[in-house]
């Protein structure tokens, strides 16, 4: 990974913050982008001159595009992006708001594609690789997540439909998708759907980092992480 770079969204907490760790570590330069300055602030001072950051929603173009620029004018390329942003609320269809389903769909899906096409042009030029950060409810639904299901179910397209345009570019594109993991984020979905042994977010660091160092020649298309129990 050295003298790579690369983009991180979400990389303000979770999995975003720990692939960032890992990647820096590996001699990469990273650009984390998420909506909290604090926590990126904070990353920042403990991660040094390796990690800059960008404040943005995924979910705005505007925002995402002028980003992905800043990093290509600064950096004079994109080697790689990391769609990690991303949330759910869980409940009965009926009791969500039309609201918390838009916000879903624009955070874990059209985050993703804003970033992938705004990063498309640079990552032709380098060669590079995108990972998307779905998960396994975009393989399996799961009651009171028609949501996130949707979200998901939708990020796992666009990852197999991104792969096949853009392989003849030199372009790898793949999708993680893994289940329950030990972050915050799950102190939000029902005990009924959490596995109580969880991966860790250094379990889907590392698998993030297996997949950018296959060869070239090769693509990881779908990679689906599962703890050792019998829920998600």
């Amino acid at each position: 990974m050295k003298e790579q770079v690369f983009i991180v969204t979400g990389a303000s907490s979770g999995i975003g913050e720990d692939v960032s760790r890992r990647l820096i570590e590996q001699g990469a330069t990273v650009r984390g982008v998420a909506r909290s300055e604090g926590a990126l602030k904070k990353l920042k001072s403990e991660l040094g001159n390796q990690f800059s950051y960008s404040v943005a929603d995924v979910g705005n173009w505007i925002q995402v595009k002028q980003c992905t620029d800043e990093v290509f004018t600064e950096f004079g390329k994109v080697d790689g992006l990391i769609n990690n942003a991303g949330f759910g609320i869980f409940k009965p269809a009926e009791d969500m708001t039309p609201e918390e389903f838009t916000a879903m769909i624009q955070t874990n899906l059209t985050g993703a594609f804003h970033f992938s096409k705004a990063a498309i042009p640079y990552l032709k030029l380098a060669g590079g690789q995108i990972v998307n950060i779905a998960s396994v409810a975009g393989k399996q639904a799961i009651p009171n997540g028609s949501g996130y299901n949707a979200s998901k179910f939708g990020l796992v397209g666009l990852s197999e439909s991104l792969m096949l345009e853009l392989r003849p570019f030199g372009i790898r594109v793949s999708c993680i998708c893994p289940g329950s993991v030990e972050t915050p984020f799950f102190k939000e979905v029902p005990a009924s759907m959490v596995s109580d042994y969880k991966l860790t977010t250094s379990d889907i660091a590392e698998s993030i980092l297996y997949v950018l160092r296959q060869p070239r020649h090769m693509i990881v298309d779908t990679l689906i992480l599962r703890p050792s129990g019998r829920q998600i």
